[in-house]
């Protein structure tokens, strides 16, 4: 049978993405009307993204949420609609609050690339090798502990953040550590979000992203749910058709 017979109506179409989504607008109507086959792979893409795995369709929502409205992909029209949707099923404005609040932490990556590198170059300026670190003396100590207790894991990589400057750290830790304290959603779930925001295109911070996948799978995480989770955030790069293809139509 040939692709055309084989592909959905443009209605369809839209009703799927709409289905899967929680919306569908002028721009999903053109890619539809343009090139049918086309959308009809991503949905195909999408449904095994969204659809067949082990998260909720809520949670879904969340992970989508998560990745659009970070510091590096900021698509605030989509975040909108995740917000919407999630709404539909039965998401608090607490969960929301909290899937944003871990979403906004993704700015120290930042001070954590610039730290390391500045403890490197400083320690070879001055002939020591270039993982030579000062010791941490005891307010640092103090500071290490807290989060340890609070956050239940330490790495090579936030000791260089304490080292760099204990100050700014301390205060990063508290700011991080707010849903942590204060949050509604689960640890797992926690740590599954910030894979979302550390697996994005637009970002892809590698040891980020296996911290964290090690943190999730220690508070039982299963193998499916973090590929899920990869998988979701991997779909956002439809949004480069959807927001090209009405710039096409008007040209």
């Amino acid at each position: 049978m040939s692709e055309s017979t084989t592909t959905p109506s443009s209605a369809e179409l839209v009703a799927r993405f709409r289905e899967l989504h929680g919306w569908a607008d002028r721009a999903v109507e053109l890619a539809a009307e343009a090139d049918p086959p086309f959308l009809a792979r991503y949905l195909q893409l999408a449904t095994v993204a969204m659809d067949r795995g082990p998260l909720s369709a809520k949670f879904v929502q969340f992970v989508l949420l998560a990745a659009n409205a970070s510091i590096t992909h900021m698509n605030a029209p989509a975040a909108q609609q995740n917000i919407r949707k999630a709404q539909a099923l039965g998401a608090t404005d607490a969960e929301l609050r909290e899937v944003l609040q871990i979403s906004s932490v993704l700015g120290i990556h930042g001070y954590m690339v610039g730290s390391t590198a500045m403890l490197e170059e400083a320690a070879k300026a001055e002939g020591k090798p270039a993982n030579w670190r000062p010791a941490l003396g005891a307010r640092e100590q103090d500071i290490k502990a807290k989060f340890i207790e609070g956050r239940k894991y330490w790495s090579d990589l936030l000791e260089d953040l304490l080292a760099a400057s204990p100050p700014f750290w301390e205060a990063y830790a508290g700011f991080s550590s707010h849903p942590w304290t204060n949050g509604v959603l689960t640890p797992k779930e926690k740590e599954l979000l910030y894979v979302a925001i550390d697996v994005q295109t637009t970002h892809l911070f590698e040891p980020g992203i296996r911290i964290h996948m090690a943190n999730a799978l220690r508070y039982e995480a299963t193998r499916e749910e973090i590929i899920q989770v990869c998988e979701i955030v991997s779909c956002l790069g439809i949004q480069t058709y959807l927001t090209g293809l009405p710039m096409l139509a008007k040209s």
